[in-house]
């Protein structure tokens, strides 16, 4: 994934942590792209299914529905066998930033 953004062209950060206004930490991002509210998560099978872990992605996902962010999730078989797609949903995700930063 970071070789694809870094080929898009992307300023991103990694492992990037996210707090709730009362300064609780809602989790980390794998990748975030800061200036267009892009999270980007790469989920392993074996991780992402796990209830502990579960409980963490509906907090993260939760957090960007609330603070204007778009998650993106991409399981490792996407970004192995599909990562052609992850680069066009990451570019659409941009693109629907773009524009709703230009309505606002």
């Amino acid at each position: 994934m970071q070789g694809l953004l870094d080929r898009l062209g992307m300023k991103y950060e990694r492992n990037y942590y996210v707090y709730y206004g009362d300064s609780r930490r809602a989790g980390n991002f794998d990748f975030a792209i800061l200036d267009k509210k892009i999270a980007i998560e790469c989920d392993g099978i074996y991780w992402h299914h796990r209830a502990n872990n579960m409980a963490a992605d509906q907090r993260k996902k939760e957090f960007c529905i609330n603070n204007g962010w778009i998650l993106l999730r991409f399981t490792d078989k996407e970004i192995i066998k599909n990562l052609h797609l992850c680069r066009k949903m990451i570019k659409a995700a941009v693109n629907r930033q773009k524009t709703s930063t230009c309505r606002n």
